[in-house]
């Protein structure tokens, strides 16, 4: 049982770590509408046949070997032309190059996505995202059967006394230590 609770503590920790930076990224990466401060990035989306088809010949011209386009939508207002050679280029709906790029270390927004997707590591990057989610769920499954220290134990008591004295809410889990520490408002 200790090699288990050692292992679940140090693997555990690790994955966190890793599951945390995803997380900020994913989340800096929700809010990009609003940092990304170019113009036209605040444009309402343009859906005719014939400005869309006007972008993908400017992304045609602006380099060769074109590997896709994403369409302005709802959250940013450019089309964005992505090259096979790494680089790329966001595009007006008015047909105009707003800004060029040579790879993703040139906008934040491109290696953030990467590190959020692919842990800046490519397609390995993405199987150890999956294993790290699979990990995840056995952390969670596991975590229940280990125990590192009873409810009725010095350190439960020192917590308990802790929340009573000072007006602190502490939720426990049976399983683990306190889960969630949050301070009550006092009574005038």
């Amino acid at each position: 049982m200790q090699l288990l609770s050692l292992l679940h503590r140090w693997t555990g920790g690790l994955v966190g770590l890793v599951l945390a930076v995803i997380g900020m990224s994913g989340t800096v990466l929700l809010w990009e509408d609003s940092w990304i401060l170019l113009d036209g990035a605040n444009d309402a989306p343009a859906s005719s046949p014939a400005e869309l088809a006007r972008a993908i010949e400017v992304a045609v011209e602006t380099a060769p070997g074109l590997s896709r386009v994403t369409f302005a939508g709802g959250e940013i207002g450019l089309h964005q032309a992505i090259y096979l050679d790494g680089s790329g280029a966001y595009i007006a709906q008015d047909g105009t190059v707003i800004d060029r790029w040579s790879g993703i270390w040139e906008r934040p927004e491109l290696w953030l996505f990467d590190l959020h997707h692919y842990l800046l590591m490519g397609e390995v990057g993405k199987t150890i995202t999956g294993v790290l989610g699979l990990l995840l769920l056995a952390f969670t499954i596991t975590g229940g059967g280990v125990r590192e220290r009873p409810s009725g134990s010095a350190y439960g008591r020192r917590v308990t006394r802790l929340a009573q004295s000072s007006g602190i809410i502490v939720i426990w889990a049976w399983w683990h230590r306190p889960c969630c520490l949050s301070q009550l408002p006092q009574a005038q």
